[in-house]
């Protein structure tokens, strides 16, 4: 797959955000510390209250910058940005590995009429919801891509495929899935270099900005793991200060800064599944002290 970093930060983010929520004692287990000598001098506790009520009434939004509310205040803009850093082979690309793709169902379903090549589904499926422009639509031995869907309120859901149906195919237990089979792809790669910008805006006191901004730090450190899983490699994160970018609303900025390596993969070209054979063979030595050697 291509990486796309500002979604997978800001799912990072949310999730973090939702865990508080969930156990606000998790808040106090960051936050806690500042009640207590000698910070409890420094620290405010009713803003320390600000910032966990903020997070358990899930007032602070976030979200891809492009897809902001500018006027929403919490809020949490993401943009992220990359150069390719690292190419396998020269322009050629590396071949990671020979891959096999099995299908996905996104839905099975019932259909109420049949017209050529269109069908009639309850609007109660919410099938716009789950289907996926090209995605296979079957039943037995008929297959179809999906080509658009029609959504009319008070109406059925219209499925628009791009083959007719034959007569007499059944009402009862169609399928829609991503491929009609399992393909086998030669998968080629490249490294990325990304940067990722996550910047945090409030209005009010500066100290509670800045006890949410250390909830953002903590958001981001927790989902390292996240980042890891949807391919965004050794992230490592900085933070500027808390600055003041307009003194008549009392709105404060954090910008916290994300570097990785992202890993793109597109396909090369099908091939025939068949080809696809691992072994494993496994070594014994015949002297205990020996490790075993195992080849693949």
């Amino acid at each position: 797959m291509m990486g796309m970093a500002d979604l997978v930060t800001t799912f990072v983010i949310n999730d973090g955000l939702e865990q508080l929520a969930a156990h606000p004692d998790q808040c106090l287990f960051l936050l806690g510390a500042f009640c207590g000598e000698p910070l409890n001098k420094l620290v405010n506790k009713d803003h320390i209250n600000q910032a966990v009520e903020l997070i358990t009434s899930k007032k602070i939004i976030v979200a891809p910058y492009y897809e902001l509310d500018m006027k929403y205040r919490p809020s949490v803009g993401i943009v992220a940005s990359g150069v390719e850093d690292t190419q396998f082979l020269g322009d050629v690309g590396f071949i990671q590995q020979s891959l096999v793709l099995n299908p996905v169902t996104y839905a099975t379903f019932d259909i109420k009429a049949v017209n050529l090549d269109t069908v009639n589904v309850s609007a109660g499926l919410n099938l716009d919801q789950l289907l996926v422009l090209g995605c296979v639509i079957s039943i037995g031995s008929f297959t179809a891509k999906l080509k658009g869907i029609n959504v009319v309120a008070g109406q059925d859901t219209v499925l628009f495929l791009d083959t007719t149906i034959p007569p007499g195919t059944p009402f009862l237990n169609w399928k829609a899935s991503s491929v009609p089979s399992s393909k086998a792809y030669e998968v080629l790669s490249s490294m990325d270099k990304v940067t990722i910008q996550v910047n945090l805006l409030t209005t009010g006191q500066s100290s509670v900005h800045r006890l949410i901004a250390l909830i953002i730090r903590y958001c981001l450190k927790r989902g390292r793991q996240y980042f890891d899983q949807f391919g965004l490699q050794v992230p490592t994160f900085s933070y500027t200060p808390v600055i003041c970018t307009d003194d008549s609303e009392l709105e404060f900025q954090s910008t916290f800064t994300i570097e990785t390596k992202v890993m793109d993969s597109w396909v090369f070209k099908e091939i025939d599944p068949t080809q696809i054979v691992g072994i494993t063979t496994t070594l014994h030595s015949t002297n205990p002290a020996d490790e075993d050697v195992i080849l693949s």
